[in-house]
């Protein structure tokens, strides 16, 4: 079940959404108690505290997830407790690459007790010229199935095929291109950072 959330490898903040369907009904049964601790002690509930405690958790989630070393000793040093009493995306990574290590969430303290820690440290990367851009890919009106495949749309088909929806291709592409016309008010191109092809040619998408 989990398996599926552990597709993604090279994580990213939106990689924290990233789960099987049945798996979602687990989180919310493993974490949604935490809801009704205030209520325990006072015998009332505010949506403040519910709100807090959703976005609280979903970023200190995102953040486990975005792939970047923190090389500090104030989160590597032995003797440091914040090694210990909150993770890093490093350790996170760690989890996403051994699988049966470093569960904790978000507490590396039990993993260093129980003793399924493994260090992990995301290799370095050989970085290309700062100027340098082999070619680009442009991205064409591909209908929605192309906005179903952004994680800011929708999380559980970013490692899947290009999904079709229940209309016609001329109904697809006519939209897209109504919103495209709209869009164009604004702005005339998206484009987004650099990327490595084969850790050699540089390349940059531009949707037009």
């Amino acid at each position: 079940m989990h398996g599926f959330h552990h597709l993604s490898i090279n994580t990213l903040p939106s990689t924290s959404l990233v789960q099987n369907f049945h798996e979602h009904f687990v989180y919310i049964a493993t974490f949604g108690p935490a809801f009704f601790v205030p209520w325990l002690f006072t015998f009332k509930m505010h949506w403040t505290i519910v709100g807090g405690y959703l976005v609280l958790f979903d970023a200190v989630n995102a953040w486990g997830h975005t792939n970047v070393r923190l090389r500090h000793p104030i989160w590597n040093h032995k003797y440091s407790p914040m090694r210990y009493l909150f993770y890093t995306p490093e350790f996170h990574l760690g989890h996403h690459a051994y699988f049966s290590a470093n569960y904790g969430l978000f507490m590396p303290l039990w993993d260093h007790l129980l003793g399924t820690y493994r260090p992990y440290l995301k290799p370095d990367v050989k970085l290309a010229p700062p100027n340098k851009q082999d070619f680009v890919f442009i991205g064409h009106n591909g209908g929605l199935g192309h906005l179903l495949t952004c994680p800011e749309f929708s999380v559980y088909n970013v490692y899947e095929k290009y999904r079709r929806s229940f209309l016609p291709l001329e109904a697809e592409f006519l939209l897209m291109h109504i919103l495209c016309l709209f869009a164009k008010l604004f702005i005339k191109s998206y484009r987004c950072s650099r990327f490595l092809v084969n850790n050699e040619k540089v390349a940059r998408i531009i949707c037009t």
